[in-house]
């Protein structure tokens, strides 16, 4: 069976190594528009609570989610 599995993947990795076309890009210097330090402040905060409001309600309700259901 590896013999098999061995033959497969020989004869696919030249297919898989000719469909990746690497390009780089290098762009260097000052950014065309400048953001503003609100917009970076409030992307902060809307980031910050949609990472830890989940945490927090998940925390908040452990009670919640450690009692069993009660078999009917």
């Amino acid at each position: 069976m590896s013999a098999i599995l061995r033959q497969s993947v020989r004869r696919m990795e030249p297919l898989v190594k000719s469909s990746f076309v690497q390009k780089a890009t290098v762009i260097s210097g000052p950014p065309r528009v400048r953001v503003s330090f609100a917009e970076k402040a409030t992307l902060g905060t809307v980031m910050i609570i949609g990472v830890v409001a989940p945490m927090g309600y998940v925390l908040a309700n452990l009670k919640g989610y450690r009692e069993r259901p009660e078999a009917e």
